[in-house]
């Protein structure tokens, strides 16, 4: 499993590097009221970024990144929120306690594709979801969204 993983992050990097465009971008997030900052990290190092302060459970992120590279976000005191987000827009919603980011090509994609498994996962249909799940990283073998989908899923 371990050589699985750092096969997976090594794609991921290698993606990240090929990402050449720069992108500017802001992220509002909102997190539970309870947590006092979010840690915002580079998955492919496993880098801490940033450290965020928390007001009223909201949040503020800017930078200038990698098109369509991954960034990950983290909560404090036992907030255990822990959340992906795809920076290929300029303008992201990330919601920690629903788990999804808005308002991206990639991250909206996410939201569709995860739908569509939770309901084949309701209706008991194994083989369809590992269907669809396959061409789903098939479609999106030449994006992160590829890699994080194979990372994420590898059980189905």
């Amino acid at each position: 499993m371990k050589r699985f993983n750092l096969t997976i992050l090594s794609l991921l990097a290698v993606l990240m590097l090929h990402a050449q465009d720069k992108i500017s971008f802001v992220l509002n997030g909102k997190i539970a009221p309870e947590a006092t900052q979010v840690q915002v990290f580079n998955p492919s190092t496993r880098q801490l970024l940033d450290t965020l302060k928390v007001v009223d459970g909201k949040f503020s992120y800017s930078s200038e990144i990698a098109k369509e590279s991954m960034l990950w976000f983290s909560g404090d005191n036992n907030t255990r929120m822990f959340s992906v987000v795809f920076v290929d827009g300029q303008k992201i919603e990330l919601d920690m306690v629903a788990d999804k980011a808005y308002g991206t090509p990639l991250n909206d994609k996410v939201n569709e594709i995860t739908s569509s498994l939770e309901t084949f996962k309701s209706n008991n249909q194994k083989t369809e979801a590992a269907a669809y799940l396959s061409n789903q990283i098939k479609d999106n073998s030449t994006n992160a969204l590829g890699v994080f989908l194979l990372y994420q899923h590898a059980d189905v």
